[in-house]
């Protein structure tokens, strides 16, 4: 599976979709040309890509970084062989991200061969992160996480307490409700987006929210988000 060349096929239709966008808002101005245009989408597309690089760096520096911190402890036995192999560089790591948003999505953590649960103790770094109260570098390391394994809620959610912690709560909120997507049968991450949702003044937001895990909570029967349902609405 040749990544870089699906990486490149999906900036070339991020390209153009920009370019399409902008090509719509000129119609009939005669002010700038095709060629124009089409620069001014690269400019756009590649300095998103320059952002995500620099996260995805960022990320799995914080990730190396506890894991060299922890390893050899015995409350922390498990071998991440992506981390000790320093994984890939920044420029790969983006287009990796970025042919992962594309229309042919690839499985990133099949493509390298990353367990489950090398993955699975790579998560328990970036959650010892959100305890050590270091939330800007947890956000980047879930961010890197979830962009190998999109479909695994715990990653999810944990991205959500890293970003509400850092004051981001429209990212928060959206993550939650990505957890939820990735697990139907936990109502909890409705909860949080809910209080996220009040905390932001969206009460309708965070009252349809709340119906939801009401409803999700029929098949659950978590006693805990049932009471946090009740506190919730009693300040809506």
């Amino acid at each position: 599976m040749d990544i870089t060349a699906i990486a490149r096929k999906a900036r070339e239709k991020a390209i153009e979709h920009v370019a399409a966008e902008e090509a719509g808002a000129q119609r009939g101005s005669g002010l700038v040309t095709p060629k124009q245009i089409r620069g001014r989408a690269e400019q756009e597309v590649d300095a998103r890509l320059q952002l995500l690089m620099e996260r995805m760096v960022s990320g799995f520096a914080a990730l190396r970084s506890q894991y060299a911190a922890l390893k050899g402890r015995p409350s922390h036995e498990a071998t991440i062989d992506f981390l000790e192999e320093g994984f890939f560089d920044g420029k790969d790591a983006a287009l990796a991200a970025h042919a992962s948003e594309g229309d042919e999505a690839v499985d990133l953590r099949e493509a390298w061969s990353i367990s489950l649960e090398a993955l699975s103790a790579a998560h328990d770094l970036a959650a010892a992160l959100v305890d050590e109260g270091r939330f800007e570098e947890a956000s980047n390391a879930l961010f890197c996480l979830l962009n190998l394994a999109p479909d695994l809620p715990e990653l999810c959610e944990s991205l959500a307490h890293a970003e509400y912690h850092c004051g981001r709560l429209e990212d928060a909120v959206r993550c939650y409700c990505m957890a939820y997507a990735c697990d139907p049968a936990n109502p909890a991450p409705l909860v949080h987006a809910a209080y996220c949702s009040n905390k932001l003044g969206n009460k309708e937001d965070a009252r349809e929210y709340l119906d939801l895990a009401e409803e999700a909570n029929r098949q659950a029967g978590d006693e805990q988000v049932a009471r946090d349902i009740q506190q919730l609405r009693g300040t809506l």
